[in-house]
Protein backbone atom coordinates (compact mmCIF):
# COMPACT_ATOMS: atom_id res chain seq x y z
CA UNK A 1 0.00 0.00 0.00
CA UNK A 2 1.41 3.22 -0.96
CA UNK A 3 0.66 5.07 2.83
CA UNK A 4 3.19 2.00 3.84
CA UNK A 5 5.94 3.47 2.10
CA UNK A 6 8.59 6.00 2.94
CA UNK A 7 11.41 7.54 0.11
CA UNK A 8 13.81 8.96 2.72
CA UNK A 9 17.49 9.66 1.67
CA UNK A 10 19.29 6.46 2.94
CA UNK A 11 22.88 8.33 2.64
CA UNK A 12 23.23 8.56 6.46
CA UNK A 13 22.31 5.14 8.30
CA UNK A 14 22.44 2.21 6.55
CA UNK A 15 21.24 -1.05 8.45
CA UNK A 16 21.28 -4.78 8.06
CA UNK A 17 17.93 -6.00 9.51
CA UNK A 18 17.50 -9.88 10.34
CA UNK A 19 13.32 -9.46 11.19
CA UNK A 20 11.27 -9.07 8.39
CA UNK A 21 10.02 -5.50 8.48
CA UNK A 22 6.31 -4.83 10.04
CA UNK A 23 3.92 -2.36 8.44
CA UNK A 24 3.08 1.45 9.23
CA UNK A 25 -0.17 1.23 10.77
CA UNK A 26 -0.32 4.69 10.13
CA UNK A 27 0.66 6.90 6.89
CA UNK A 28 4.37 8.47 7.93
CA UNK A 29 4.56 12.46 7.81
CA UNK A 30 7.77 14.52 6.89
CA UNK A 31 7.89 15.26 10.82
CA UNK A 32 7.53 11.92 11.66
CA UNK A 33 10.59 10.28 9.04
CA UNK A 34 12.87 13.35 10.07
CA UNK A 35 12.27 12.04 13.82
CA UNK A 36 12.93 8.26 13.04
CA UNK A 37 16.01 9.47 10.75
CA UNK A 38 17.77 11.05 13.53
CA UNK A 39 16.94 9.37 16.52
CA UNK A 40 19.66 6.57 17.51
CA UNK A 41 19.68 3.50 15.47
CA UNK A 42 20.22 0.85 18.69
CA UNK A 43 20.03 2.05 22.20
CA UNK A 44 22.62 0.42 24.67
CA UNK A 45 19.87 -2.37 25.57
CA UNK A 46 19.44 -3.97 22.24
CA UNK A 47 22.79 -3.10 20.30
CA UNK A 48 23.52 -5.68 18.13
CA UNK A 49 25.87 -8.38 18.95
CA UNK A 50 27.33 -9.03 15.62
CA UNK A 51 28.88 -6.08 13.34
CA UNK A 52 27.27 -4.31 10.63
CA UNK A 53 30.15 -4.50 8.39
CA UNK A 54 32.53 -7.20 7.66
CA UNK A 55 35.60 -6.26 6.35
CA UNK A 56 37.48 -8.40 3.50
CA UNK A 57 40.67 -9.32 3.18
CA UNK A 58 42.32 -7.92 0.25
CA UNK A 59 42.38 -10.90 -2.57
CA UNK A 60 43.34 -11.01 -6.12
CA UNK A 61 40.72 -12.93 -8.24
CA UNK A 62 41.90 -14.10 -11.87
CA UNK A 63 40.25 -16.47 -14.35
CA UNK A 64 43.45 -18.52 -15.95
CA UNK A 65 43.34 -19.80 -19.42
CA UNK A 66 45.23 -20.92 -22.51
CA UNK A 67 45.67 -20.06 -26.09
CA UNK A 68 44.39 -22.97 -28.00
CA UNK A 69 47.06 -23.38 -30.20
CA UNK A 70 49.11 -23.88 -27.06
CA UNK A 71 46.87 -26.13 -25.03
CA UNK A 72 48.37 -28.75 -26.83
CA UNK A 73 51.77 -28.09 -25.60
CA UNK A 74 51.03 -28.72 -21.75
CA UNK A 75 52.38 -31.92 -20.97
CA UNK A 76 50.31 -33.76 -18.39
CA UNK A 77 51.82 -33.50 -14.78
CA UNK A 78 52.81 -29.94 -15.42
CA UNK A 79 52.14 -27.63 -12.89
CA UNK A 80 50.22 -23.58 -13.16
CA UNK A 81 51.87 -20.80 -10.76
CA UNK A 82 50.05 -17.69 -10.49
CA UNK A 83 52.01 -15.07 -8.59
CA UNK A 84 51.45 -11.19 -7.71
CA UNK A 85 54.09 -8.82 -8.09
CA UNK A 86 54.42 -4.74 -7.66
CA UNK A 87 55.11 -3.80 -11.18
CA UNK A 88 59.31 -3.02 -10.94
CA UNK A 89 60.02 -4.00 -7.64
CA UNK A 90 62.60 -7.16 -7.91
CA UNK A 91 62.52 -9.63 -5.29
CA UNK A 92 60.07 -12.11 -3.92
CA UNK A 93 56.20 -12.24 -5.31
CA UNK A 94 53.72 -10.83 -3.08
CA UNK A 95 51.82 -13.95 -2.99
CA UNK A 96 51.78 -18.01 -5.10
CA UNK A 97 49.55 -20.42 -5.48
CA UNK A 98 50.94 -23.27 -7.41
CA UNK A 99 48.25 -25.53 -8.68
CA UNK A 100 47.78 -28.55 -11.24
CA UNK A 101 47.89 -26.96 -14.64
CA UNK A 102 44.18 -28.24 -15.54
CA UNK A 103 42.96 -24.74 -17.39
CA UNK A 104 40.32 -22.67 -17.28
CA UNK A 105 40.78 -22.13 -14.27
CA UNK A 106 39.14 -19.56 -11.12
CA UNK A 107 42.42 -18.55 -8.55
CA UNK A 108 41.84 -16.09 -5.49
CA UNK A 109 45.15 -15.02 -3.82
CA UNK A 110 45.05 -13.09 -0.42
CA UNK A 111 47.52 -12.26 2.45
CA UNK A 112 47.55 -15.92 3.43
CA UNK A 113 49.61 -16.92 0.06
CA UNK A 114 52.39 -14.84 0.73
CA UNK A 115 55.71 -16.48 0.72
CA UNK A 116 57.48 -13.66 3.12
CA UNK A 117 55.31 -12.40 6.31
CA UNK A 118 54.62 -9.34 5.98
CA UNK A 119 55.35 -8.64 2.76
CA UNK A 120 51.01 -8.78 0.73
CA UNK A 121 49.36 -6.42 -0.98
CA UNK A 122 46.56 -3.82 0.34
CA UNK A 123 43.45 -2.09 -1.29
CA UNK A 124 43.90 0.21 -4.01
CA UNK A 125 47.59 -1.78 -4.85
CA UNK A 126 48.02 -1.81 -8.39
CA UNK A 127 49.96 -4.91 -9.06
CA UNK A 128 51.08 -7.41 -12.22
CA UNK A 129 49.48 -11.11 -11.51
CA UNK A 130 51.31 -13.93 -13.42
CA UNK A 131 50.09 -17.06 -14.36
CA UNK A 132 53.10 -19.89 -15.41
CA UNK A 133 53.33 -23.87 -16.83
CA UNK A 134 55.87 -25.62 -15.62
CA UNK A 135 56.51 -29.21 -17.11
CA UNK A 136 58.98 -30.20 -14.32
CA UNK A 137 57.47 -28.03 -11.63
CA UNK A 138 59.48 -25.46 -10.25
CA UNK A 139 58.73 -21.64 -9.92
CA UNK A 140 61.77 -20.85 -11.38
CA UNK A 141 61.65 -18.98 -14.80
CA UNK A 142 63.25 -21.08 -17.51
CA UNK A 143 63.22 -20.30 -21.72
CA UNK A 144 60.12 -21.32 -23.31
CA UNK A 145 58.03 -21.61 -20.05
CA UNK A 146 54.20 -20.77 -21.25
CA UNK A 147 53.04 -17.57 -19.68
CA UNK A 148 50.33 -14.75 -19.20
CA UNK A 149 50.38 -11.46 -17.61
CA UNK A 150 47.29 -9.04 -16.50
CA UNK A 151 47.34 -6.03 -14.11
CA UNK A 152 44.97 -5.36 -11.52
CA UNK A 153 44.08 -3.02 -8.93
CA UNK A 154 43.54 -4.39 -5.84
CA UNK A 155 39.89 -3.52 -4.32
CA UNK A 156 38.80 -2.28 -7.65
CA UNK A 157 39.26 -5.18 -10.14
CA UNK A 158 37.05 -7.80 -9.58
CA UNK A 159 37.90 -10.91 -11.81
CA UNK A 160 39.96 -10.59 -14.70
CA UNK A 161 40.93 -12.80 -17.47
CA UNK A 162 45.03 -13.60 -17.64
CA UNK A 163 45.56 -16.27 -20.84
CA UNK A 164 48.11 -18.07 -21.42
CA UNK A 165 49.44 -16.74 -24.65
CA UNK A 166 53.52 -15.87 -24.79
CA UNK A 167 56.73 -17.68 -23.69
CA UNK A 168 59.60 -16.99 -21.62
CA UNK A 169 62.27 -15.93 -23.46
Amino acid sequence: QPQNLVHVHFARYVVILRQPLVPLRAPLSSKNAVQLLTQPLFNRRDRPRYPLVKFQTPHVLVAVSIKPALAREVAPGSTLFVFVRAPGRPGPPLAVKRLPATLPVSVELTSADSMVPGLSFAPNDTVEVSAKISADGSATPKSGDLVGRVRYIVGRDYKKSIVIDGRTP
